[in-house]
């Protein structure tokens, strides 16, 4: 147990005495970069080295554990000096949220979360009113939507909002976005859909009670739960709205629930896409 302990407090770099000490080589490397972009973007102003000091000040030991994505986060920066001007960085709450972010970023184990991270960190940093942006929403909705309702919202962005897009030019679109989902589902997975008699070769009088048929509606129905499963938790985390339509009331019958996105959910797909 003794020797366990030792290479836990070797790893973190926690002395004899029980101080946590920080390992100089990561630390003079991240804080290298640090003064170099001071130096080339805020004309030697000590604005990333007072964050990186206050984030070691913080999480000292995560930092020095994860130094590589450390050096990621700091990069970005440096990646967009046409985002991250001296006016932006000099505003009040920069410093915190830069912290707080990069504390969000070493601690995701998921590289394409990170990305996506990263894309709100910019879109703080180009934002007109910083105060009112949602970041610390958008981090959390980062770390707690699970990797399956990212990629359903990604076949959404991909296969369903082009249609919108498309109606709503044409003054045609007044329906929630559950409908356009439920007719991709029919087309895609439907029995009765000439598309999947074609893709089966199933004809609904010669294989009626076949197998066949059974597993088309078993294709179909696994492919409906998952939907299912991913409106549940969006509609849990913010980003989708429920609508219940027919004139009864949730749950009372004589009604169905539909779904359309939030004016948060449309803000959070907005940093799913390339």
């Amino acid at each position: 147990m003794n020797k366990i302990l030792k290479k836990i407090k070797d790893v973190i770099g926690i002395n004899k005495r029980g101080v946590s000490v920080m390992k100089s080589v990561a630390f003079t490397a991240i804080d290298a970069i640090a003064t170099n972009i001071d130096n080339s973007m805020y004309q030697g102003q000590p604005v990333m080295t007072s964050a990186i000091s206050l984030a070691k000040g913080l999480y000292g030991a995560a930092l020095e554990m994860r130094k590589d994505r450390v050096k990621e986060f700091i990069n970005l920066i440096q990646e967009n000096p046409n985002i991250f001007i001296k006016e932006v960085v000099g505003q009040k709450g920069f410093t915190d949220a830069f912290v707080i972010t990069l504390e969000k970023y070493i601690r995701e184990r998921n590289s394409e979360k990170r990305t996506i991270i990263k894309k709100v960190f910019i879109g703080f940093a180009s934002s007109k009113d910083m105060d009112s942006f949602q970041l610390e929403r958008l981090e959390n909705t980062i770390t707690n939507i699970s990797l399956a309702t990212i990629r359903f919202l990604g076949f959404i962005n991909d296969k369903i909002q082009p249609i919108v897009n498309d109606l709503i030019n044409k003054n045609k679109n007044y329906e929630p976005l559950s409908k356009h989902i439920e007719r991709w589902l029919h087309e895609e997975y439907d029995p009765n859909s000439k598309k999947v008699q074609t893709r089966h070769n199933y004809d609904s009088k010669r294989d009626t009670g076949t197998d066949k048929l059974d597993k088309i509606y078993k294709i179909k129905k696994e492919i409906e739960v998952g939907i299912n499963d991913a409106v549940a938790e969006l509609i849990g985390l913010g980003i989708f709205r429920p609508i219940v339509e027919g004139g009864g009331t949730l749950g009372g019958g004589g009604s169905t629930l539909e779904y359309s996105f939030t004016s948060f959910g449309d803000q959070f797909m907005s940093y799913l896409r390339d």
